[in-house]
């Protein structure tokens, strides 16, 4: 299992690891800043399309344009 857990750590470098004192064992993930900044840019990614929705909906697709051209 410790070798699973170092080959998450090393793939993952925006992830750190804690290990509470549980029984059952357990263990803990969290984003670092970096990987929290990331979180907050595809957040507002995601705010943008849900209020332009509507728009984005009405756009014809590329297989729509393709067919009138």
């Amino acid at each position: 299992m410790r070798a699973r857990a170092g080959l998450l750590r090393r793939s993952l470098p925006g992830l750190s690891k804690t290990t509470p004192g549980t029984w059952p064992p357990a263990v803990a993930y969290r984003l670092t800043p970096p990987g929290e900044r990331f979180v907050e840019l595809v957040e507002r990614l995601s705010g943008c399309g849900r209020a332009n929705a509507d728009a984005l909906e009405r756009r014809p697709t590329f297989r729509r344009r393709a067919r009138l051209g």
